[in-house]
């Protein structure tokens, strides 16, 4: 791996760190200074939808412009977004803070995936991949312990919980900003393009499969999964002293997992790790709400991590493996748009149920859409059960 590869796995480390504390303290942060799990998912709603929204056009933008340019400017936009978290607690400035969110991760993330895609080939790309969600977990284990920090700053300093939770927001926002200045050093190779296009065509029916599968995860994923660090709250009234060793642990075995999955796949193959890792996942989820236990809550929280995250960077290389090198940006805008569309919609709903209805019914609508998802994702694909070795003899010849 040269060196722009091995740069890109050590900044999602960093990226990762922020993301470890901030999903755990956000819904926190937004509980103490007064906000109903109605509005808190409705925030969430909104985050996602822009970023949703604006995913596809970014994502050709990446292929036809660069990949560069966008993600240099995310870093920016994410700084300014904590700043409004840090100086209000206004509902409205907290939407708008949402749109910023949305915004920066429509730039980021297609365009990462893509220089990332674009500096691997088809002999690495899967350990590539994992290597890089391996880092991501290591940083995210580290965000996560840092979770706790504020609650320590309140018993031993006298601080404020909220300005705890504020002060974590301004240093995240001083990471993303100086990661984003690194890609300055980055090397991009261009792709020369026989013709621009708007939409990617070459890989449309390929690209529609994910969308479909994505879009299922996307939705029943909402109902819970952004709300976690909430249902612990609400159900066992723990804070981030509980939550942020737990989610570290979580990110520790899923970093094992990411150097594990690249192996699995070479023995049952890429498609049988993605059906199985996913199916036992979800058995594990539904099966969480049914005990009133923190502690084998706790460990069937870790184990469906384990096993639901386990298989991302495959699917990862799978899809950028398969799909047509000058399409890479739309395609991971486009797939991501179909996973972060509902995923935006259905936090609220989720947010609705847990305050009005059930905590645990979310649970289960998240385990039926990720049953179906699963279902038809072995449907669509099984026939690329041997698409390393056959694109690999391709390239040898």
């Amino acid at each position: 791996m040269n060196r722009d590869i091995k740069a890109l796995i050590i900044l999602s480390g960093f990226e990762a760190l922020p993301w470890g504390y901030i999903s755990i303290v956000e819904p926190l942060y937004f509980s103490t200074v007064g906000l109903s799990p109605t509005e808190i998912g409705l925030l969430f709603t909104v985050m996602g939808l822009v970023g949703s929204i604006l995913t596809i056009p970014f994502g050709i933008l990446a292929d036809n412009l660069g990949r560069r340019p966008l993600l240099i400017l995310s870093g920016f936009f994410t700084f300014a977004a904590y700043l409004i978290y840090i100086s209000t607690t206004s509902f409205v400035l907290f939407l708008i803070a949402g749109v910023i969110f949305g915004l920066t991760n429509a730039m980021f993330f297609p365009a990462w995936m893509a220089i990332f895609a674009d500096k691997t080939t088809i002999e690495n790309r899967e350990k590539a991949f994992s290597y890089s969600s391996f880092a991501n977990s290591v940083g995210t284990t580290i965000g996560s312990l840092i979770a706790a920090l504020p609650d320590i700053l309140e018993d031993m300093l006298n601080v404020s919980i909220i300005d705890g939770y504020r002060l974590l927001f301004f240093f995240g926002g001083v990471i993303y900003l100086s990661i984003s200045l690194v890609f300055i050093w980055i090397k991009e190779e261009r792709i020369k393009h026989a013709k621009k296009r708007i939409m990617p065509v070459k890989s449309r029916r390929v690209i529609t499969k994910f969308v479909v599968t994505g879009a299922l995860i996307g939705f029943g994923a909402g109902f819970i999964i952004p709300l976690f660090s909430l249902w612990f709250y609400l159900k066992f009234h723990v804070g981030g002293s509980f939550l942020g060793p737990l989610y570290a642990s979580a990110s520790v075995v899923m970093a094992l997992a990411y150097l594990i999955a690249p192996k699995l796949a070479e023995i049952i193959g890429i498609i049988n790790t993605i059906v199985y890792t996913q199916a036992l996942a979800t058995l594990l989820l539904v099966l969480i709400p049914l005990t009133s236990n923190i502690y084998i809550v706790a460990v069937l929280y870790v184990s469906r991590n384990f096993l639901m995250n386990m298989s991302n960077p495959i699917q990862t290389a799978f899809m950028m493996t398969i799909v047509d090198p000058d399409e890479r940006g739309s395609a991971s805008s486009i797939t991501s748009a179909a996973w972060s569309i509902p995923n935006s919609i259905s936090p609220t709903f989720g947010g609705y149920i847990m305050q009005n209805l059930s905590l645990s019914l979310p649970f289960y609508l998240c385990g039926f859409h990720y049953t179906i998802s699963i279902i038809l994702f072995y449907v669509f694909f099984r026939k690329y059960k041997n698409i390393r070795k056959e694109k690999y003899k391709k390239r040898k010849s």
